[in-house]
């Protein structure tokens, strides 16, 4: 997984020009409850700025489980703080990422610092 960061960090150099790295104007902290409520036992898509996607499964138990369009996989545990988003994937080390809400939608702020928006699937 160590991997897998250090090579989605490093394509933080290959974004496309205008991919968001702020928070849309407007959005709200939300309370660690609110994000729960949010993820919990949804899944949810992602689509990155060099047009990779994420497939997320948030369960109830605190795990969650990726897929990705490059063939990635892996499970780990998640849980929430006011205002973030934290997991422990398999093979790494906690991270926790800034969430805010927008338009009823949950946007994260990535690593590289791009912003995602995670889309109920």
């Amino acid at each position: 997984m160590r991997t897998c960061i250090r090579l989605l960090a490093s394509t933080s150099l290959l974004l496309p020009v205008g991919h968001a790295l702020a928070f849309p104007d407007g959005s709200t902290v939300p309370s660690a409850d609110e994000i729960t409520k949010r993820l919990s036992d949804h899944v949810f898509r992602v689509k990155l700025a060099n047009g990779n996607t994420w497939r997320l499964d948030f369960k109830s138990s605190g795990y969650v489980y990726i897929d990705t369009s490059t063939g990635f996989r892996n499970n780990g545990k998640w849980r929430t703080e006011d205002g973030k988003l934290c997991s422990r994937m398999q093979g790494s080390d906690e991270a926790c990422n800034e969430a805010r809400l927008f338009e009823d939608a949950l946007h994260l702020r990535r690593v590289d610092g791009e912003v995602i928006k995670y889309l109920p699937q």
